[in-house]
């Protein structure tokens, strides 16, 4: 009896069957009988992965058979099983790009939680912990109640709504101007989130072509013209990913000083003196606050 998968062939070529029914029959005798086209001890998942990872290499293994070099039973088999440990491989490299990926990711999240906590421990400094009304006898300078906003500003991470109230009870400023500044401040923030999302995936696919590199290397000779290819592509991406690094430590998610300077109305250069000085504003602040607590 003629094997079922040369009978499937034999009928294509007759044009008895479509190119689609020969492909779903041809899936079928895979499925029927997975060890014999290779796949050891494979779990229905994994049959049914890569079954549909193969189908779209059907119609070109049915293109590449040659009838005058062997029966279309051993070319399919072979040209199967082949194709079986490429999926098996690729399977495996993208197991371990993943381990890679998420063990990166992993370390960076560390990072961003060192980062917003230094952030929150810049915040409440120039805050009292009372719960009255925070209506100083001695009130705040022009320039206390200015530091205090702009200090507010460039934490703008950490800003709750009962810091906001406090924040506008203390300096006279209204909850509806303040917000107002907020916002205009926290548009530029999500527009730079935006940016470091997308310097993020860029650190990603540089990152994960380094290791790529990395490995390839491993595996071939200092001999090999390849390895001299290889090794280039390593150094450059290597280079990149550095660049790209830097970058992501340069950008930082503080709202720039002009910014902060329109949406107070101070003149240029304002906040870089304020801020210089912070120190010693908060310190005066603080004294204020201590006396009303007497």
């Amino acid at each position: 009896m003629i094997p079922t998968v040369n009978k499937i062939y034999l009928q294509y070529r007759a044009k008895k069957l479509t190119r689609n029914e020969t492909e779903s029959l041809l899936l079928a005798e895979i499925f029927k009988s997975p060890k014999y086209y290779g796949l050891v001890n494979p779990s229905e998942d994994d049959i049914s992965n890569f079954l549909l990872w193969i189908h779209q290499y059907i119609p070109i293994i049915l293109e590449k058979y040659n009838p005058t070099e062997s029966t279309f039973l051993t070319y399919f088999t072979t040209a199967i099983r082949l194709r079986y440990r490429s999926w098996k491989r690729q399977i495996v490299k993208e197991k371990v790009l993943q381990e890679i990926l998420d063990n990166y990711h992993y370390q960076e999240s560390l990072k961003n939680e060192e980062y917003y906590i230094e952030v929150a421990e810049l915040e409440p400094t120039y805050l009292p912990s009372c719960s009255q009304e925070l209506q100083p006898r001695y009130p705040l300078s022009t320039i206390q109640a200015t530091t205090v906003l702009v200090l507010a500003l460039r934490s703008i991470h950490s800003l709750s709504d009962s810091i906001i109230n406090k924040i506008s009870q203390l300096t006279g400023i209204s909850r509806e101007e303040f917000q107002r500044c907020i916002e205009s401040v926290e548009s530029y923030i999500e527009k730079k989130k935006q940016l470091q999302q997308q310097l993020e995936r860029k650190i990603n696919r540089t990152y994960i072509f380094c290791q790529q590199h990395k490995q390839e290397l491993e595996a071939l000779e200092p001999s090999m013209s390849q390895y001299h290819i290889v090794a280039r592509q390593y150094e450059y991406k290597k280079k990149l990913l550095e660049k790209l690094r830097n970058d992501k430590k340069n950008a930082g998610f503080y709202p720039p000083n002009k910014l902060i300077e329109e949406a107070l109305n101070l003149p240029k250069g304002s906040v870089r003196r304020i801020l210089r000085n912070a120190d010693k504003r908060i310190a005066q602040i603080k004294a204020l606050l201590d006396l009303e607590n007497e």
